[in-house]
């Protein structure tokens, strides 16, 4: 697959959507998706909890359910322990960002992507972004 180029030439943007429940991030989703965004294929659906949908993609929870588990944690660990210096071995590390950047390479081409990952808790102990996708562009 040829990556994504942003329309200055660059690399592609990722813009993550992460935020707690009911704090309105599945409307930011599908706004920022409805304004040119391009969103990952298979989204979670609507459920009666949530009828307009979720707008995040399954297999991005599903990814981040199993290193969760395989670390003894899960989306729902308070602790924050996995955000920790050190909480992950070296080989962990990489066998998490080799699956990331294995899901990352499913990404539609296209110059913006759009992803809401409401299970955020092993992300930051992967490492800076730049490790995970060396060629996104990612700004705060």
């Amino acid at each position: 697959m040829t990556p994504a180029r942003s329309p200055d030439g660059g690399p592609p943007v990722a813009l993550f959507v992460l935020g707690m429940a009911r704090s309105g991030t599945s409307a930011l989703t599908r706004v920022l998706s409805l304004c040119g965004g391009a969103l990952p294929a298979g989204m979670a659906g609507a459920t009666p909890a949530n009828p307009a949908g979720y707008w995040e993609p399954r297999k991005a929870n599903a990814l981040n359910d199993v290193i969760l588990r395989r670390l003894g944690s899960s989306r729902f660990d308070p602790s924050l322990r996995l955000q920790e210096e050190g909480a992950f071995k070296a080989e962990e590390k990489a066998t998490c960002i080799a699956e990331i950047r294995a899901y990352l390479r499913t990404l539609p081409a296209a110059p913006f992507v759009v992803i809401k990952d409401p299970r955020i808790t092993c992300c930051p102990a992967c490492g800076s972004r730049r490790r995970v996708w060396p060629d996104l562009t990612s700004r705060s």
